[in-house]
C-alpha cells in the first residue's frame, strides 16, 4: 500500500525537475534520492515480515531521509525559478 503514493511522488519529481533552477549536479541528487524513497515500503513490508521486533534496523528510515531531501531540493529549485 505504501508503494503506489511513492511511486507517484517519483513521477511528480519526474515531471517537474527538469523544469526548477538547479544545477546538473543537484538535479542529479534530487534524483537518487527521490529513487532511495522506495526503500520506505520495502523496509515497512521486510518489517513486517519479520513479525515486526524492536530490534529490527530501520531500513525505512534510508526511504524517509530520500524522501525529505528530494523534497527539499525540489523546493530549492522551485523558490529559484523565475515566474513569467
Amino acid at each position: 500500500s505504501h508503494g503506489m503514493p511513492v511511486a507517484f511522488y517519483n513521477l511528480f519529481i519526474g515531471l517537474l525537475l527538469d523544469r526548477v533552477q538547479l544545477s546538473p549536479r543537484l538535479k542529479q541528487t534530487c534524483m537518487v534520492l527521490a529513487l532511495l524513497a522506495f526503500f520506505l515500503p520495502i523496509g515497512l513490508a521486510a518489517k513486517g515480515a519479520a513479525g515486526a521486533p524492536a530490534s529490527f534496523p530501520p531500513i525505512g528510515l534510508i526511504g524517509v531521509l530520500g524522501f525529505v531531501g528530494s523534497a527539499v531540493l525540489l523546493l530549492v529549485g522551485t523558490l529559484r525559478t523565475p515566474r513569467s
